[in-house]
């Protein structure tokens, strides 16, 4: 009979939970044989360690929770005086830190700022939204406030290609797009937007006076063989000029150019003193003007207005006739002083 008592009692032990208890009785902890789960706060643990409620460590060092896998790499979230950290025990190397005065850091475990990244940083969005936006908007303005890219690369070669680059893509054509935009109530409703559009020809800069940058009007236009078009419209930079082919020039605008100063280079007309240039007789320039309307080698008012007129060339054909003007008064003046000769000799 007492045989049978007592291996009824070990049955009945068997089967029930392993408990842990409080000094005050409460029960706190139960473990499950069947499953081998270890509950703290619940008494149906459904994992290896069940915490219901919530876990405090204390020590007088620094506090760490480590995780390791079997071949794999080990990583720990650590907590000193100063910061809370991720710690890779493999390569020794702090992924992410989070200090007192709430900065946090990504690549480094000393953050001074509220976000410290350092390495490369890529954010991505697979939905087409917008994936980063960036606003500063406060009550105090001072110089140097807002939003600044700037980086710092000893690069004294302009072939090399290191360097701060802002990129974006409009779909698989590989066009792309960078706006500057003056202040609006949202995201899509500033006013006043510069844009800086890219494609196979080169680069636009246009401007929209609302936010719907559909119907942006181009500003100006740098191609990829370095021509440069003010104000000539959404068209692409211009070949010719009337009749006249000005495809290698390098700076085309439409529209009034005000300057201090215009320096040209080009040929002159000296010519018109040596020995044997050919200067035409004043008769027959004068049956030129009856017939032509304008002055030899002088392009007609028509040609100026289909074509205009080259600045440089302009002044070198104003100048010879200024010259031949000279030289007409030079035999004007020795027929003059002919005559007077023979009148006094009379």
């Amino acid at each position: 009979m007492k045989k049978l008592i007592f291996t009824a009692a070990l049955l009945a032990a068997g089967m029930t939970y392993g408990q842990m208890a409080t000094p005050n009785g409460t029960v706190t902890a139960t473990t499950n044989p069947t499953t081998g789960n270890v509950g703290i706060g619940t008494t149906t643990p459904t994992q290896k360690l069940d915490v219901s409620g919530v876990i405090r460590t204390s020590s007088s060092f620094d506090k760490k929770i480590q995780f390791s896998r079997i071949g794999g790499n080990g990583f720990s979230i650590e907590h000193d005086t100063g910061k809370l950290y991720f710690y890779n025990e493999s390569t020794e190397q702090v992924p992410l830190s989070i200090t007192n005065s709430s900065n946090i850091g990504i690549g480094t475990a000393n953050p001074t700022q509220k976000l410290d990244i350092v390495g490369n940083t890529r954010i991505q969005n697979p939905n087409g939204y917008t994936t980063l936006y960036l606003n500063s908007n406060g009550t105090g303005n001072y110089a140097g406030s807002g939003l600044c890219l700037t980086t710092q690369i000893n690069n004294p070669t302009t072939s090399s290609f290191a360097s701060t680059q802002i990129i974006t893509h409009r779909g698989a054509d590989g066009k792309a797009a960078f706006e500057i935009q003056r202040r609006g109530t949202d995201i899509n409703n500033y006013l006043g937007t510069l844009l800086l559009y890219t494609d196979e020809f080169g680069w636009d800069f246009r401007n929209a006076p609302t936010s719907t940058v559909m119907n942006t009007n181009q500003s100006m236009r740098i191609s990829k063989e370095g021509k440069v078009s003010i104000g000539t419209g959404n068209s692409s930079i211009p070949t010719t000029a009337g009749s006249v082919d000005v495809s290698n020039y390098k700076l085309f605008v439409n529209g009034g150019v005000l300057a201090n100063e215009i320096r040209v280079r080009t040929g002159w007309a000296d010519y018109v003193f040596a020995k044997d240039y050919a200067l035409k007789p004043i008769a027959e320039v004068e049956k030129f003007i009856a017939s032509k309307g304008h002055l030899p080698n002088v392009p007609s008012a028509a040609e100026v207005a289909d074509s205009g007129i080259n600045v440089g060339d302009m002044a070198r054909i104003q100048q010879e006739k200024i010259e031949e003007l000279m030289l007409y008064i030079i035999q004007q003046n020795k027929r003059i002083e002919a005559l007077e000769a023979r009148v006094n000799r009379q």
